[in-house]
C-alpha cells in the first residue's frame, strides 16, 4: 500500500484511507500474539511499525491521521476477557464499520443533499478530481437534470483530466480548461463544487494547491462554492495558510 502511495497509484483522501485500513484489517487477521505478551500493547507496537513505513512512503492525510486514533482507540479498548481470535473478529468488525458509516454512508448523504442544489441549466464548475464531487455530478445526471461541467486542471498530475474521461463516458457535456485561464469561464459558472483534505476547528478547508485560487476567483465573480467533505476528516487543528503546513 505504501508503494502505491509513492507511484501515485492510489490517491484521494477517501482512497488512501480505505486502502490503509484495508490494509490494517489483513494484518490484524495474520497476526498472532508471541509468547509472554500482551495483545494490546504488541499489536500496536506493529501497527506503529506500520504507519512509520506508510509515513515514510507519503506523509499521512488528516483523515488517515484520525483513522489511526480511531483503530488505536479500538484496540486499547479491548477486553482482556476476549481470546485472541475474539479481539481479532472485533477489530475487524470495528474497521469494516467505520468505513461503512464515514466513509460510504457519509458520501451517500452528501451527494443526496448536494444534488438538490443543482438546477436544469446549471454550469458546474470543479477542480482536480474529488471523487464525492463526481458522484454528486453523476447522480445528478442518472435523476435527468440538464447541465453543463467545467473540469478545471493543474499540473503536474493533471487529475481532471481522468476526470473529464470518466464524465464524458458517462454522456455528460463536459469543458476542459487549465487553472490559469480559469477568470475567462467563470462568468458563465453558477455553482462550484470542490473536494476537501479536510475541514480545521477555525472553518479553514485544507485541500489540493489552487483550491484556494479556484475559492477566491468564484468569490470576485459572486458564484456560490460548496465543499463537500465528510465528517471523518473534521481536525481540531486550527491553521491560517498553506506556509504553516504542507505535503511538501
Amino acid at each position: 500500500v505504501g508503494l502505491q502511495y509513492l507511484s501515485g497509484d492510489i490517491v484521494g483522501g477517501n482512497a488512501r484511507c480505505v486502502a490503509m485500513l484495508l490494509a490494517f484489517q489483513e494484518a490484524i487477521k495474520d497476526y498472532k500474539t508471541p509468547p509472554e505478551k500482551a495483545l494490546v500493547r504488541d499489536l500496536t507496537a506493529k501497527i506503529n511499525s506500520y504507519i512509520s513505513f506508510l509515513i515514510s512512503c507519503r506523509p499521512l492525510s488528516i483523515s488517515m491521521g484520525n483513522a489511526i486514533r480511531f483503530l488505536k482507540d479500538r484496540i486499547s479498548k479491548l477486553s482482556l476477557a476476549l481470546t485472541e481470535s475474539e479481539a481479532k473478529s472485533t477489530l475487524q468488525s470495528d474497521i469494516d464499520r467505520f468505513i461503512n458509516e464515514k466513509i460510504v454512508l457519509a458520501d451517500k448523504v452528501i451527494v443526496g443533499h448536494a444534488v438538490t442544489k443543482i438546477r436544469d441549466g446549471d454550469v458546474l464548475l470543479t477542480y482536480g478530481s474529488a471523487c464525492v464531487v463526481e458522484m454528486i455530478i453523476e447522480y445528478a445526471h442518472e435523476l435527468g437534470k440538464k447541465f453543463r461541467v467545467v473540469v478545471v486542471d493543474s499540473r503536474p498530475k493533471h487529475e481532471g483530466q481522468k476526470l473529464l474521461r470518466r464524465l464524458l463516458a458517462k454522456g455528460i457535456s463536459c469543458t476542459y480548461t487549465h487553472i490559469n485561464a480559469i477568470s475567462y469561464v467563470m462568468h458563465e459558472v453558477t455553482r462550484v463544487f470542490l473536494g476537501a483534505a479536510s475541514v480545521l476547528s477555525n472553518g479553514i478547508v485544507y485541500s489540493r494547491v489552487g483550491t484556494a485560487c479556484v475559492a477566491m476567483v468564484a468569490h470576485a465573480f459572486r458564484v456560490p462554492v460548496l465543499i463537500c467533505c465528510e465528517a471523518y476528516k473534521f481536525h481540531e487543528r486550527v491553521q491560517l495558510d498553506s506556509i504553516c503546513s504542507n505535503e511538501l
